[in-house]
């Protein structure tokens, strides 16, 4: 399977900015775990602002604090699944 891709629009004080991510779709769909998969972005092109929250969400993911982050990627994965099933 392929890597399921997404752009993520983060919000904050000093404005908003959108974070191209992706995670394995064998991982979201084939994995019995429970586990959330590892979600990835290139940082290429974020000051370190930008980079850290960005990790604090990625390391919030599942939890009250992702800003939204593990809906957005039950979405992804819905589209991905509904254009490759």
């Amino acid at each position: 399977m392929n890597d399921i891709e997404f752009v993520f629009e983060i919000e904050d004080e000093a404005g908003s900015f959108e974070v191209p991510m992706h995670f394995s779709a064998s991982d979201w769909f084939d994995d019995d775990s429970g586990d959330i998969p590892a979600v990835h972005y290139t940082d290429t092109g974020f000051d370190q602002r930008q980079k850290t929250i960005i990790h604090d969400l990625i390391g919030q993911v599942g939890t009250e604090h992702d800003g939204g982050l593990l809906s957005e990627m039950q979405k992804a994965a819905d589209w991905w699944q509904s254009h490759n099933a």
